[in-house]
């Protein structure tokens, strides 16, 4: 199947129409800003070792969380991966006790013994991020069953990379969405590198979107760069789950700036081959649309300061939080 096949649909770049108003775009750019500048100092705080455990940038890819998140319903479930900061900011949990939890704090969203790899905040639908590769695509599948067999219609977002598209756990849970029309949307964030592994050498299509149609569900193709072409995908599978109709497979693509992890800081990739990327940076792009619109320079400094105030707050709190109590080792190890 090739790109151009006319069952997966492509979504590049497209202008916003009348939906998008400026404040719908004012508040896309104030999230992926906070995305951007939390894991920035996600980033710094690492390096001065005061985070346990390895933590993994969003920089650059903030328009496939906040594009898609913006359509999740308040009652929808949210699968991520390991490199989830940004998913849990854009589902709405609140900055200062995600910071608290990835510094391994009481007061974070797990008591701090979830961290980075684990952020979960079922208040919010938040039903974890997780650690092992393509594990949330068949969670994301038993919530949605589970709601479909007590009548409820509750659909379920599903982020994972270009890595886990060839896991055998990710057909099968893509293949049984599809065989009982659960209300999933699939999105793969693929920035082309599994670690260090270039997903060319590993992924047997040129676009992971084209094995929607395999499935029997609809496959999209979208520029993961632009927060209006990936809301505009968002819009349509969840209108398509809404419908009845089942799952879909979106395929967002897009780049990480940082290396895989903070722990694996050798760099792999030349200033040449992320340079195209980083002109189209998702920030920049939105706010190239903003600026046709007349949106005030000053708008966008008093955001950027408003959103360095807000992480800086979060940091503080972190920070002032303790640890948690080793009493507290054993609680929350099972639902009730």
């Amino acid at each position: 199947m090739s790109e151009n096949d006319p069952e997966v649909r492509r979504w590049d770049g497209l202008p916003p129409d009348d939906a998008y108003d400026d404040a719908d775009l004012r508040r896309m750019y104030r999230a992926m800003a906070l995305m951007r500048r939390f894991d920035e100092e996600v980033s710094e705080l690492w390096t001065r070792r005061l985070i346990p455990g390895p933590t993994h940038a969003y920089i650059g890819m903030e328009a496939g969380g906040c594009g898609m998140l913006e359509e999740l319903p308040a009652d929808g479930f949210l699968y991520s991966y390991y490199r989830g900061h940004g998913h849990a900011l854009a589902r709405g949990l609140p900055p200062d006790r995600v910071m608290a939890e990835i510094l391994g704090r009481a007061d974070g969203i797990c008591g701090g013994k979830g961290g980075s790899h684990h952020l979960t905040d079922v208040a919010f639908g938040h039903l974890g991020a997780n650690g092992i590769v393509a594990a949330g695509l068949p969670q994301a599948v038993g919530s949605t069953l589970a709601a479909q067999l007590a009548g409820d219609h509750r659909p379920a977002v599903a982020f994972f990379g270009d890595g886990a598209s060839s896991s055998g756990t990710a057909h099968e849970a893509m293949n049984l969405a599809s065989v009982w029309k659960l209300p999933v949307v699939f999105v793969c964030e693929n920035n082309g590198h599994a670690v260090s592994t270039r997903a060319t050498a590993m992924v047997s299509v040129q676009n992971v979107g084209a094995r929607g149609p395999a499935y029997g569900m609809p496959g999209h193709v979208v520029d993961g760069q632009d927060v209006i072409a990936v809301n505009q995908a968002a819009r349509a599978a969840f209108a398509h789950a809404a419908a009845g109709d089942g799952p879909s497979l979106i395929e967002l693509k897009t780049a990480r700036y940082r290396t895989h992890s903070a722990a694996n800081p050798v760099e792999y990739r030349s200033a040449e081959e992320l340079a195209p990327w980083i002109d189209r940076d998702p920030l920049t792009l939105l706010r190239g649309r903003m600026d046709a619109r007349g949106t005030p320079g000053d708008w966008f400094e008093r955001t950027l300061a408003e959103v360095a105030e807000v992480v800086d707050d979060a940091t503080r709190f972190a920070r002032d939080s303790p640890p948690p109590a080793d009493a507290d080792a054993l609680e929350d190890v099972y639902a009730a």
